[in-house]
């Protein structure tokens, strides 16, 4: 029964609901790409939201000590910035990959246009030069908007990463490989005949 629950918990992060708006569990949703799971961005806003977040950190904790598997498939991003790696915009991509040509047109948009496309992002670029009044570089700007989407997840990860680190101290987990994080409490996303005959065995 307690491994049929675990089996039903992973089943919620990557199962859409009906309508297709959100996961069953609806502090997640599937990527953009159709291939993975992330965090919903829209659901760090309250601190109750944020508690889960955490909650399941310990929960990711959790696996990554014990033999039992969580079957679900989180980006490599999120795995990155579980530990605190550094994150670039190709890990972006890997969540997202039609934000790239979007990206690729905010460095020619006005200020206006950079804000219908995303919300905040004048404040945070304008932050970014010690001339807030000056028209900002295309590199700015382009950066600026790849910096704040990823800030976006970074609430989140934030606390789930708490989480984890209360079970995993943060000094160990980085020692480890995202990938090899993810095999362990994931599983291997690929079965192999030799990896099946141990299990057989």
């Amino acid at each position: 029964p307690f491994r049929e629950s675990l089996s039903r918990l992973g089943r919620e992060f990557v199962d859409e609901h009906p309508s297709g708006r959100f996961n069953m569990n609806p502090l997640f949703k599937t990527t953009p790409n159709k291939d993975a799971v992330m965090p919903d961005p829209n659901m760090a806003d309250t601190p109750q939201h944020t508690a889960w977040f955490a909650f399941f950190g310990r929960l990711l904790g959790y696996f990554l000590v014990t033999v039992d598997v969580l079957a679900a498939d989180f980006s490599p991003l999120f795995w990155r910035m579980l530990l605190g790696d550094a994150v670039t915009s190709s890990d972006l991509w890997s969540v997202d990959r039609s934000l790239k040509q979007t990206v690729d047109m905010a460095g020619d948009m006005t200020f206006d246009e950079l804000e219908d496309y995303f919300p905040g992002i004048v404040d945070y670029a304008t932050s970014l030069t010690p001339r807030p009044d000056e028209e900002l570089s295309r590199e700015v700007k382009v950066q600026a908007v790849i910096d704040n989407e990823l800030r976006r997840y970074e609430r989140c990860m934030e606390a789930i990463r708490s989480g984890f680190n209360a079970v995993v101290p943060a000094a160990q987990a980085r020692a480890l490989h995202w990938a090899d994080v993810r095999d362990i409490i994931c599983g291997q996303p690929v079965v192999t005949v030799d990896a099946l005959r141990a299990a057989c065995n």
